[in-house]
């Protein structure tokens, strides 16, 4: 009875709405398992087909025993025993924003972007060092409030809005659509292992590193169980989905990171993600307006994910929390090839940033970089297809 009248409570309480990004993450990152397996095994997409029913029944059953855990974890409230670190106010934060104007004027007056980078970087260790006492770092996330769901509702609807409404063509989106239309087009043909723009005959697929991708075959299962155009699917389908998911994964990253203000900072990120996308190579055109494409994806929703998860393996540990983070990393790669950077340096990151000198934080920043052991295999099997890594 109180779950017909209440059910967004019922939803917070039990952490329900916690598990959207998780079972999304884990989800993908099956679908990516299989997309590569058929690609190994030079299937083709009449048999990656055939055998998705199987696959779907796996990733339910898979998700369902993934849902009781979770929720049974949530109920134990498990509780970090980390000890507290809280970050220490600047005595003199004026000198902050003078050293930060330095930084930029440097930029702007040397045009030189690795000069700027370094000193950022040097910059950066010098207030960590500032403002620290090397002991690990204590969160407290805040708890999902009706406000803080409200505001997160409406800022995923404008996403949504901004999706559909607002999009950046690109030349890249040649090939990325003459993926999914060859699929449909010669489905007997083996899955990103042929040319797809000219079609020509034992002409190999334009990059190596395509190989690893899942995101286009997806568009064309889509395609092909929507009976649709592969455009539809790409353009009109899949970005309100991932731009809705976005903003969720940004609302549980901030949750843990600006708890108390996380529903001011969700706003503010989205304001400044659509502020900043004028430049093509600009942060913000890799976000809303161009996220059609898998570097779109992997910016705007796949780093924010892989943080949240390396975070959270660093606070909590356990190994639910362990798989989460190897999820995450292996469905990046298959929505971009530019995720076998990109996915272990944002983890890497992440769980150095949290670490502290004690054998419990080394041992799990040591298990939390295994955690991208299929990112290393698969960048490792790359090099060897291309002798040596030519072309990557």
């Amino acid at each position: 009875m109180r779950l017909t009248k209440r059910p967004i409570e019922h939803l917070i309480k039990h952490g329900w709405l916690d598990q959207i990004v998780p079972v999304f993450i884990l989800m993908y990152a099956a679908w990516t398992i299989y997309v590569n397996a058929m690609t190994a095994t030079h299937a083709s997409f009449n048999t990656l087909m055939q055998w998705l029913p199987v696959f779907a029944v796996f990733a339910l059953a898979s998700i369902c025993i993934w849902l009781q855990s979770a929720i049974r974890a949530s109920c134990e409230k498990r509780v970090d025993t980390a000890t507290p670190s809280p970050f220490q106010a600047f005595k003199h934060p004026n000198k902050i924003f003078l050293i930060a104007g330095a930084w930029v004027a440097l930029l702007v007056v040397s045009g030189n972007y690795t000069r700027f980078w370094w000193g950022s970087v040097i910059a950066l260790g010098i207030t960590w060092v500032s403002v620290t006492d090397g002991s690990a770092i204590s969160f407290n996330p805040e708890p999902l409030s009706k406000r803080l769901l409200l505001i997160a509702l409406i800022v995923a609807i404008a996403a949504a809005c901004v999706t559909l409404a607002a999009n950046r063509p690109d030349a890249d989106d040649a090939f990325y659509l003459s993926v999914p239309a060859t699929l449909l087009r010669h489905p007997e043909q083996p899955v990103l292992l042929h040319d797809t723009i000219y079609r020509l005959a034992n002409l190999p697929i334009q990059l190596p590193v395509y190989r690893v991708h899942s995101y286009e075959v997806l568009i064309g299962a889509l395609a092909k169980v929507t009976r649709s155009r592969p455009a539809t699917a790409a353009y009109l389908l899949l970005p309100p989905f991932f731009a809705v998911m976005s903003v969720i994964a940004w609302t549980q990253l901030l949750r843990l990171l600006a708890p108390k203000r996380a529903a001011l900072t969700l706003v503010m990120l989205f304001l400044c993600v659509l502020m900043l996308g004028e430049v093509h190579h600009s942060y913000g055109n890799f976000s809303f307006v161009r996220i059609f494409q898998g570097k779109g994806i992997l910016a705007t929703l796949m780093v924010p994910c892989i943080v949240y998860h390396a975070l959270e393996y660093s606070r909590v540990g356990g190994v639910r929390s362990w798989i989460a983070l190897f999820a995450a990393q292996v469905a990046a790669i298959g929505i971009t090839s530019s995720a076998i950077f990109v996915a272990p340096a944002a983890a890497g990151f992440a769980l150095i940033g949290t670490w502290s000198p004690n054998a419990r934080a080394t041992r799990r920043l040591l298990l939390g970089i295994l955690a991208s052991s299929y990112v290393f295999l698969a960048a490792g099997l790359l090099v060897v297809m291309t002798h040596g890594g030519n072309g990557l």
